[in-house]
């Protein structure tokens, strides 16, 4: 059984990794068996695995059911292959405490505490989910072991007593004493946080790079960012930029306050047409020899743009060159600790001494903050706009710049701020519709390899070091 609401898109590339790479090893194991697939608003990709593909005839897909447990009940391995997300997994939760022993994967496991071959048995391929399987099937003693263990970890560790025990802790940590007022005060004293100027860019007859930032409303983070961009400006002496802020039809002051800052083009798009779109807009307009592509939720710091220079003359065959930042685990630098501005630059600081020059190949570089010199966009196109209004178009383009026969890089030296999915308008509901559209195209386009691609690239924890940064 595979539980999950695919409200939530990840669950459906769960559901398509069980469907084509774990049923048909496991059946070929251990024999016929039924796989359902619970939980509600399945998309047509899922709906459809009861008819199509492998093992077709073996899935039984139920859709939303008021209850799981009956199914929990006469089941025999809950499946759980989570490849990419974070936290605390229900399907895992609900499992153990029905007596059902689950396979997952680390990421499954790590989000639950749970131990292999203690309370879980843990796998990453195809053939160890398979395997997995088949020692299930066939061993009654670890069955018995692993379904009493799940339920007695399950009681001790989220149980009501523990739950009620923790909440108590954590919430009287969180009073205040007297008598640390004092060196509270000191410590706010020493990280006293800077202020940006209003933005303005000098005027460049012929730019070698151009920056384009997409904006759709959320005008206090773009101008945040276009600061940031003036701020850092004195700090790349010796380069000529050009900055084109496209706009995706937004519905608050942006366009008529950003058309106040001297020096920059401002592009304003009739529709909304996405982030693939919205950003080819300004890669066109874009007369620069190299083009950065630069999210509206970010903030840059001093040298950034002068560093990812420097980089990119170094770095042969290079395709695209990213920064590291707080939200993608491909780039992340683990450590990363700022609480304001002023810390963040300092930050930035330390970490240009550190990895002066340092880079890594990688799979995917994020769309937040993309580095493209011009003879790539050449030869292999502007972004695909067949992703909708955001996800996995940034995924799709590492993919064919790689295919082209050019690197993907992490720049080790610099560090941008992100965010996350403000263009969203901080909709949840919004983020998982987009995430799950972009997710199934993307699945569609290039298959197995796109599978592989989410299992490994996303399916780490997000590392967020500062989620309420003030900046």
């Amino acid at each position: 059984i595979f539980v999950g609401n695919f409200d939530h898109g990840p669950n459906s590339s769960s559901a398509i990794f069980l469907k084509h790479e774990v049923a048909p090893l496991a059946i070929e194991r251990t024999g016929p068996m039924p796989f359902y697939i619970v939980g509600n608003n399945p998309p047509y990709l899922i709906r459809n695995m009861q008819k199509f593909g492998p093992a077709a005839e073996h899935f039984k897909i139920t859709g939303y059911v008021p209850d799981t447990r009956k199914y929990l009940d006469r089941a025999k391995v809950s499946v759980a292959p989570i490849l990419f997300g974070a936290g605390m997994n229900g399907k895992i939760g609900e499992a153990l405490a029905a007596g059902l022993p689950v396979v997952t994967t680390a990421l499954g496991a790590s989000g639950m505490g749970l131990t292999h071959e203690e309370n879980c048995l843990v796998a990453e391929t195809a053939e160890e989910f398979a395997d997995a399987i088949h020692r299930l099937h066939t061993d009654e003693v670890l069955w018995n072991r692993l379904s009493t263990n799940g339920r007695a970890y399950l009681k001790q560790s989220l149980g009501f007593e523990q739950i009620a025990t923790t909440f108590h802790e954590q919430f009287a940590s969180c009073l205040p004493l007297k008598s640390e007022k004092a060196s509270k005060a000191r410590v706010k004293g020493k990280s006293k946080d800077i202020a940006l100027k209003l933005a303005h860019f000098p005027p460049v007859k012929h730019p070698e790079i151009s920056v384009v930032v997409l904006c759709y409303n959320q005008w206090p983070y773009t101008e945040r960012c276009l600061r940031s961009l003036s701020n850092a400006q004195a700090a790349n002496s010796g380069l000529k930029v050009e900055y084109i802020l496209v706009d995706n039809c937004s519905t608050d002051n942006t366009v008529a306050e950003a058309r106040k800052i001297k020096g920059l083009k401002v592009i304003a798009n009739p529709t909304n047409s996405g982030f693939a779109a919205g950003n080819n807009v300004g890669m066109r307009a874009a007369r620069g020899k190299n083009i950065v592509l630069l999210n509206n939720d970010t903030i840059v710091p001093p040298d950034w743009l002068k560093r990812m220079h420097e980089q990119a003359q170094r770095i042969s065959h290079l395709g695209i060159l990213g920064p590291s930042t707080n939200t993608e685990p491909g780039q992340a630098l683990f450590g990363a600790r700022y609480n304001n501005l002023r810390e963040f630059f300092d930050y930035n600081k330390e970490i240009g001494r550190k990895n002066l020059h340092q880079w890594e190949l990688c799979e995917k570089i994020s769309g937040l903050c993309m580095y493209v010199p011009r003879a790539v966009i050449d030869k292999v196109g502007y972004l695909s706009e067949d992703y909708g209004m955001g996800y996995f178009e940034d995924d799709d383009y590492c993919f064919r710049v790689r295919d082209a026969g050019f690197r993907t890089v992490w720049a080790k030296d610099t560090y941008v701020h992100h965010f996350g999915s403000v263009s969203f308008e901080l909709s949840s509901k919004s983020r998982e519709k987009h995430l799950h559209y972009g997710m199934s195209q993307f699945i569609f386009k290039w298959g197995k390899r796109a599978l592989n691609h989410i299992s490994h690239s996303h399916r780490k924890t997000l590392i967020k070091p500062v989620e309420q940064l003030h900046l």
